[in-house]
């Protein structure tokens, strides 16, 4: 059985993640905004199911992150802001 290997980023979203467990990290990767794991899981239910669709909410389950193009994340985090303080009963 061969270990799996991190990449650098999630290493570095893990080790931030572990100093700030209640704060939704997002990382500018390419054209759009990234959110891993929980953090996608949240933002994809806060955000509604019509925001999942390819073209905007990217969730993808199998590697668990979610995306926002850059160009409309200033539209998505006034959404999640406005919602106030996530709930983390995922």
């Amino acid at each position: 059985m061969t270990a799996v290997t991190e990449t650098p980023l999630m290493q570095q979203y893990r080790d931030i993640k572990a100093r700030h467990p209640q704060t939704i990290l997002i990382f500018s990767h390419g054209d759009f905004y990234e959110m891993f794991e929980d953090d996608a899981k949240l933002a994809a239910r806060e955000l509604g199911p019509d925001n999942s669709r390819r073209a905007t909410m990217a969730a993808r389950p199998k590697s668990r992150s979610a995306g926002v193009p850059v160009k409309a994340a200033t539209d998505y985090l006034r959404r999640l802001i406005a919602k106030g303080p996530p709930r983390r009963d995922l």
